[in-house]
Formats: structure tokens, sequence, C-alpha cells
């Protein structure tokens, strides 16, 4: 399932021993895929937190323009 928050699309998906996060900003034709090949209980919310850094900055300073 595509999820929408703020001004991005996200998306996880994951098989055994694999999982990847796809964040794609629209407005900016900009996107980051993260794959890894590890499957563990932490390893969505790690996945999350590393790509949510830096796009997060680029919603805020959006949002201060």
């Amino acid at each position: 399932m595509i999820k929408k928050k703020e001004n991005l699309l996200c998306y996880h998906g994951a098989v055994p021993r694999s999982q990847c996060y796809i964040y794609i900003i629209p407005k900016y034709d900009m996107g980051a895929v993260i794959i890894s090949n590890q499957s563990g209980t932490d390893t969505d919310k790690i996945m999350e937190n590393a790509i949510n850094e830096g796009f997060e900055k680029i919603i805020v300073k959006e949002k201060n323009d």
C-alpha cells in the first residue's frame, strides 16, 4: 500500500530476508530507494528513519519558503 505523508509518497515492501523502502516527492521529480538484504523486527523502522531524515529537511525547507 502506498502511503501519503506530507508532500511525499512512500511504499514499504518485504519478503523473507529482504526489505525495501521507496519514497517519492512528485513536486520535485525526486525519489529514493533503500534496499536491505536483512529482515528483522526493527529493519523497517531503521530504514524509514534513515530515509525520513533527508526528506523531512526538504519538506521543512518547502514550508519555510
